[in-house]
């Protein structure tokens, strides 16, 4: 019986840093997306190809091609959800360190916001089932 609540508590640590992980990872996420759209570098980026990926959202993807400042051709992933077909002229911003991670103008910070709260209160909930577990497995007799 008590490697049973030995486990539980475990498990309960663990779903508990999971929440927390999927909380840090995403602000750190949504504080980069602001930071290149305030601070980066504009291009005009021409939308090679769209699909849809099936496997993780049925939102439509498209790869944007474009010049850096420095003359580099890039192709970067738009996983924005805007709509857009072969040939649009999109513009992005990016940093010049790092221009595969470039965002569309108009992917905005509404959504980007909206997600970040959804995200938080799931990972709130991992935490707090997790803190549960490893309490309740404490006071289990």
């Amino acid at each position: 019986m008590e490697s049973l609540r030995t486990a539980q508590a475990v498990a309960g640590v663990l779903v508990s840093l999971l929440g927390v992980a999927v909380a840090v990872g995403s602000v750190r996420w949504a504080r980069r997306h602001r930071h290149v759209l305030t601070t980066g570098l504009e291009a005009q980026a021409v939308c090679l190809n769209t699909y849809v990926d099936d496997d993780s959202s049925p939102s439509p993807h498209a790869i944007l091609s474009f010049r850096t400042h420095d003359g580099a051709e890039i192709r970067a992933a738009d996983k924005s959800g805007q709509a857009r077909t072969t040939g649009d002229v999109v513009t992005v911003r990016y940093l010049p360190t790092d221009p595969m991670r470039a965002y569309p103008v108009d992917a905005g910070t509404r959504d980007t916001a909206i997600s970040l709260v959804a995200i938080l209160a799931i990972a709130a909930l991992f935490t707090a089932g997790g803190i549960a577990l490893s309490v309740a497995s404490l006071h289990t007799g």
